[in-house]
């Protein structure tokens, strides 16, 4: 039996027409990394970001930099604060399992060193692994253990499903009387 997939194009057009940005839906239709790339986008376009994404450890984030270039690679995000520091973040999709998700450590770090190496005059530059679920607790635990030993900012998001189930249930209660569905 398979489960009927949404009519993304019908849930766009009634947040559009409700006015809701489309930083609110536009990741829906995507999965993995794609779509844990545009919660982390919605979420660092709210206010209080640096507070909402990262309990306060990182000042107060002026700009978002997606995708980055350095010399060997790409940020996932790279966040400029308001005291001149920098944030690289690594973003990971947890489904492919703890391996995956571990590996983003070295990336962090690789991509801290690089940027580090390029602009001799920022003040801190801290690293950052926002992972998704797998569903496996002890392992999840294992991943931000490894975290703060390398001294890097352990961001668990929890699991694709929920995610995509708050934002549709948020899209429901703001275009709809409360009676119809979207999904």
């Amino acid at each position: 039996m398979t489960t009927k997939q949404p009519d993304w194009e019908a849930i766009r057009e009634a947040c559009s027409l409700a006015g809701l940005p489309s930083v609110i839906y536009h990741h829906l239709h995507l999965k993995g990394e794609a779509f844990l790339s545009g919660v982390v986008r919605g979420l660092l376009s709210a206010d209080m970001a640096h507070i909402r994404l990262f309990d306060g450890e990182v000042p107060e984030i002026i700009r978002a930099e997606a995708e980055f270039p350095v010399p060997r690679g790409r940020v996932d995000y790279l966040l400029i604060h308001a005291d001149g520091s920098l944030t690289v973040c690594e973003l990971k999709d947890g489904a492919k399992g703890k391996q995956h998700v571990l590996s983003g450590l070295g990336q962090c770090i690789a991509y801290a060193v690089q940027i580090g190496m390029a602009n001799a005059g920022v003040p801190k530059i801290r690293k950052a692994l926002v992972f998704s679920s797998w569903g496996r607790p002890e392992e999840e635990l294992l991943v931000m253990d490894a975290c703060r030993s390398a001294g890097v900012i352990a961001v668990p998001m929890g699991g694709e499903a929920a995610h995509r189930d708050s934002v549709m249930s948020f899209i429901e209660r703001n275009i709809s009387n409360g009676n119809e569905k979207v999904h």
